[in-house]
């Protein structure tokens, strides 16, 4: 699977569930035996207990997310609005030591992993293990777009 946003997130949006000028977004670190599915709607859908990264220097890390509209031509087929993610200076971890396979952004929200709406799936393409070193989540490239239909 390669990186994509859930699903879920754009319904939480259309709603006014969620408002991502502002919002508080976390990333995660997940081991290899967690599977995407565009159905996962929160963190707690991802069962971090069986699926999420632990070992020394590892936690949940915030990070920037900005939105800038595209300022093509609304019929231009390239219109849209782009989500900016600023992963660079906040997705680092150091002296660190762990295995991981995938990354997720989400929402962070007050009362627990079942309040928290996911964002973003980073697909990393095979396992990155550090030990005793730094891990840094880079921005994805292309960055994200959202289009209208």
């Amino acid at each position: 699977m390669a990186s994509s946003f859930y699903p879920t997130i754009f319904q939480h949006m259309l709603k006014g569930d969620v408002d991502l000028d502002g919002a508080e977004v976390k990333v995660m670190l997940l081991k290899d035996t967690y599977t995407f599915d565009a159905t996962d709607n929160d963190v707690a859908d991802l069962t971090p207990a069986s699926h999420e990264v632990s070992g020394p220097g590892y936690e949940r890390r915030d990070v920037s997310v900005t939105l800038n509209q595209d300022i093509t031509a609304a019929d231009d087929a390239d219109a849209g609005c782009f989500i900016n993610f600023d992963l660079t200076n906040d997705a680092t971890w150091t002296n660190a030591t762990f295995e991981c396979r995938h990354a997720v952004m989400y929402i962070h929200a007050e009362g627990g992993d079942g309040n928290c709406k996911l964002l973003y799936y980073f697909n990393l393409g095979n396992n990155q293990v550090v030990s005793s070193g730094t891990f840094q989540l880079l921005d994805p490239s292309p960055q994200p777009k959202l289009r209208r239909a």
